[in-house]
């Protein structure tokens, strides 16, 4: 027994010893590290980014180059780069070229459609001699604006005549205000075009024909409210936008369009696309419009479309299709909806609503969440159902409203 409490002393002096010399160890490695992290965040902050104030881009990946200098690069070793900005710019890819006094970052980054603020990078490196990590951030004010790509069959004259505006006549019978002709009555016909003064000449009802008229315009009206600027909501948007456009404009349509968003100097943009070439001017205020995910904008639908009564009143011509894209955002938006459409309907124009909401554009990207989907079966159905009682009623800005709006201005 005695040798045995002898041994269990021996070991728990032993013990109580290397506890203290592990202990002192960790302390001044810990010291020791957290000293060089300080000193080495220092350090390398004195960097550069090698890029403009405010870059433009289309398509490819943006790359960004930074350099950094320090005595202590050599020990230090690149774990990844963060950018300080909003969730629509990304980092794909990092490379390094590394010398005893350089440090140079080559960095792949892509972004969204729209204006795109970076405050900065924050580098994280690891200083390979004692395992520690350093976070080092550059302060660096860059505004990346990313336009969406146009593909050069877009680009391209078609059929039709460049300013072509206002209704035209077809040759055939049809709806119109000019006498094309007459036929006997049949069942069906209204009798307020009853030819009265033929019928007594001839002891039979005959109907007046008039030449059919078609639409020579086509009006955009697009609200960008908040909920486009997550995921790629924004870019599907853009997409399908010039995709659509650009065939009317091939086809010799004039076509405007209003773009009711954050930009840097206004909150709405309007241009008139009398040809293909006009396509880059689209596409360049779609690249400015600002992500800003927190700022306020829940009544974007409804101030698109009392602008639009204002725009067809001033400067859109007689007769035009006026294409409402966007979802309503609450019940007082679908009011508006129905009571705008009346007016636009007794201005002599023709509205049409394209209810494309941000979470089928998500949807179709597969970038979808459980909240998406529980607003794809209220919000847009129940608007659906509402606007369609008014006017000619689109889920997306697909093939569907393409071949009508074609059809309705050419045939």
């Amino acid at each position: 027994m005695a040798v045995l409490l002898s041994l269990a002393y021996v070991h728990s002096i032993l013990e109580s010893h290397v506890a203290r010399y592990l202990l002192a160890i960790s302390m001044v490695y810990t010291s020791l590290a957290l000293l060089l992290e300080r000193v080495a965040s220092r350090a390398l902050v004195f960097g550069e980014l090698a890029t403009e104030d405010e870059v433009l881009f289309s398509g490819e990946p943006f790359q960004l180059t930074v350099e950094l200098r320090s005595w202590l690069l050599i020990l230090a070793s690149v774990l990844r780069v963060d950018l300080l900005s909003d969730s629509g710019v990304s980092v794909t890819e990092v490379r390094y070229e590394k010398s005893p006094e350089v440090l140079r970052l080559h960095i792949s980054i892509t972004a969204r459609v729209g204006t795109h603020e970076v405050a900065g990078i924050r580098i994280y490196a690891r200083l390979v001699t004692l395992i520690t990590e350093v976070e080092v951030t550059l302060v660096k004010r860059v505004v990346l604006r990313a336009m969406p790509r146009i593909s050069e069959s877009m680009l391209t004259v078609g059929g039709g005549t460049p300013y072509d505006i206002g209704t035209s006549r077809v040759g055939v019978s049809g709806t119109g205000t000019q006498f094309y002709g007459n036929r006997e009555y049949v069942s069906g016909d209204e009798l307020k075009r009853v030819d009265w003064k033929a019928s007594l000449r001839t002891g039979r009802m005959i109907v007046k024909l008039f030449e059919k008229e078609v639409y020579r315009s086509v009006f955009f009206v697009i609200p960008i409210h908040r909920d486009y600027l997550r995921g790629g909501a924004l870019d599907v948007l853009a997409r399908e936008v010039i995709r659509v456009v650009s065939e009317l404009a091939r086809r010799g349509t004039e076509v405007s369009v209003a773009i009711v968003a954050k930009f840097t100097s206004s909150n709405t943009a309007f241009m008139k696309i009398r040809r293909p070439a006009d396509i880059g001017s689209l596409a360049e205020y779609l690249s400015r419009i600002e992500w800003r995910e927190d700022s306020e904008g829940n009544l974007t639908y409804r101030t698109s479309l009392w602008l639009s009564v204002k725009l067809l009143s001033e400067v859109i011509p007689r007769k035009s299709l006026v294409v409402y894209v966007g979802e309503p955002e609450s019940d007082v938006d679908i009011v508006a909806g129905k009571i705008v459409s009346r007016i636009v309907k007794n201005m002599g124009h023709e509205p049409v609503f394209a209810v494309v909401s941000p979470s089928i554009l998500r949807l179709i990207l597969g970038e979808a969440s459980v909240e998406d989907l529980i607003a794809i079966t209220r919000t847009s159905r129940v608007a659906f159902g509402e606007l369609s009682s008014l006017a000619r009623t689109f889920v997306f800005l697909g093939d569907d409203l393409l071949k009508f709006l074609v059809r309705s201005i050419h045939t």
